[in-house]
């Protein structure tokens, strides 16, 4: 890579000056942002999926890959530092646990690390990280449901068929 110098000696910005490096700090934060809040990370448990297959990043192919979580971990690790933002220390954090806790040979960290997670479970796509209504109801100890947006209507036919996943608000 380049470096922070901007490939010059002296750490110049040669041709881009300071408002193309602002339009590329908010590029990334806008990127970052909007992966972390997103379905590709696992709000749940930690991790990326390796990647979305909508263009809000909200449905994710449910597969997650070590390599991507590597290189989003280091990425999200050194934004932290860069930008002087604590959350993008826990989305790294959290993607390193995850594969620390359910990705290691042994399951203790001594190991070597398996190199992806399926997305197929039980011959069905993504289906230990979707969610049913009745699923984050009762996660939710019942009642009324802000976090699937639906207030006393969900007795309605069709809930069983709805699946969910999971995004920061």
């Amino acid at each position: 890579g380049v470096g922070r110098g901007g490939g010059r000696a002296g750490g110049g910005r040669g041709a881009v000056g300071a408002a193309g490096v602002e339009q590329t700090r908010k590029m990334l934060v806008a990127t970052l942002d909007g992966m972390a809040r997103g379905g590709m990370h696992d709000q749940v448990g930690g991790g990326f999926a390796r990647y979305s297959t909508d263009e809000a990043w909200l449905v994710p192919h449910f597969e997650k890959m070590l390599y991507d979580n590597a290189q989003l971990a280091g990425v999200y690790a050194e934004a932290a530092v860069v930008l002087g933002r604590d959350d993008y220390a826990r989305v790294a954090r959290r993607a390193l646990d995850f594969w620390l806790r359910e990705m290691t040979g042994d399951g203790g960290g001594r190991g070597g690390f398996y190199s992806t997670l399926d997305a197929d479970s039980e011959g069905a796509e993504g289906k230990f990280y979707v969610w049913t209504v009745a699923d984050v109801r009762e996660a939710l100890g019942g009642g009324d449901d802000a976090a699937t947006g639906r207030r006393g209507d969900s007795a309605r036919g069709g809930d069983d068929d709805v699946r969910l996943v999971m995004e920061h608000f």
